[in-house]
């Protein structure tokens, strides 16, 4: 393979990023946790992606190893039960990713508003110049959009620790996490609270779709997925211990996101940093998923 070939591929770190952001793209999305969940929210956390995410990894990395090519698990359903069942298998994603694209330039102007109020009216130029900046990018090629992803990832990962780095120091260096009990919670508040937490940990199959398209890519998959594997729970567990310590509600974290915790814990500026991370979440989460598609 030349050099050319070679710098038009991404590296790992490239990939971890674009993994981040496909799977994750940091905690927004759990704020209905805390509500759900109360103290039991965290043990959940760290309960289900043992038992859910790292069997699906596992799989991800046997399955793309064995077939490093692009098309992924179309590939690997087309392989094993034909062209009609690996028809289905793209089609069905391809529906399901029509209406999950259309969340993140929505999200943006939610968290775009925290700077500008009224801006919802201006909702539809805004969606779509998100979706024509996330194409351009898209269009010049995947490495464009792993370098993109380093920078969107490092936003919406510094930011939440800039707050936890705040509110360690308020504390005088003791962040209390409360013993959790099942006591008055319903099958429903927890079943409700496993659907938060496993719907933000979906889509390590997503990013075997360019694998051909990714340096070494049978040891590349296994370095990222690992490195994204532990940046999306550590800043999940991070955000959330910061809710439960800072008193704030869990229906006001529902309602008014991330900043509002920012909001609580530093004041305006802190959040004000939080909704820049949406920002960069939202924008980072259509780049990369787009890529997938």
């Amino acid at each position: 393979m030349s050099d050319k070939e070679q710098r038009n591929k991404l590296r790992p770190l490239q990939l971890a990023a674009v993994i981040f952001l496909t799977v994750s793209g940091g905690p927004y999305g759990l704020e209905p946790l805390l509500q759900q969940g109360g103290d039991i929210a965290l043990p959940l956390l760290l309960l289900t992606p043992i038992l859910w995410d790292i069997p699906t990894i596992l799989t991800v990395l046997e399955l793309n190893s064995l077939f490093p090519e692009n098309g992924g698990y179309y590939q690997w359903v087309k392989r094993a039960l034909g062209l009609r069942f690996g028809f289905y298998e793209g089609w069905w994603s391809w529906l399901y990713t029509f209406a999950d694209l259309a969340i993140y330039p929505v999200l943006f102007v939610f968290y775009l508003g925290w700077f500008f109020p009224g801006i919802e009216a201006y909702k539809i130029p805004i969606c779509l110049a998100i979706i024509w900046l996330s194409a351009g990018i898209n269009i010049r090629g995947i490495v464009p959009v792993g370098r993109f992803s380093i920078f969107l990832s490092g936003a919406v990962l510094a930011t939440f620790f800039v707050l936890f780095g705040y509110a360690l120091y308020k504390s005088g260096g003791h962040l209390h996490v409360p013993a959790p009990t099942l006591k008055n919670k319903s099958y429903t508040t927890i079943g409700l609270g496993l659907y938060t937490i496993m719907w933000n940990f979906i889509g390590w199959d997503n990013v075997t779709t360019y694998a051909d398209e990714v340096r070494r890519p049978v040891r590349a998959y296994l370095i990222s997925i690992a490195l994204a594997f532990v940046a999306v729970v550590a800043i999940y567990a991070i955000a959330l211990v910061i809710a439960l310590n800072a008193g704030i509600g869990g229906a006001q974290l529902e309602a008014q996101g991330f900043p509002a915790l920012g909001a609580l814990v530093g004041g305006p500026w802190l959040g004000n940093l939080i909704a820049a991370g949406g920002l960069a979440s939202t924008l980072g989460l259509y780049s990369a998923v787009l890529l997938s598609v």
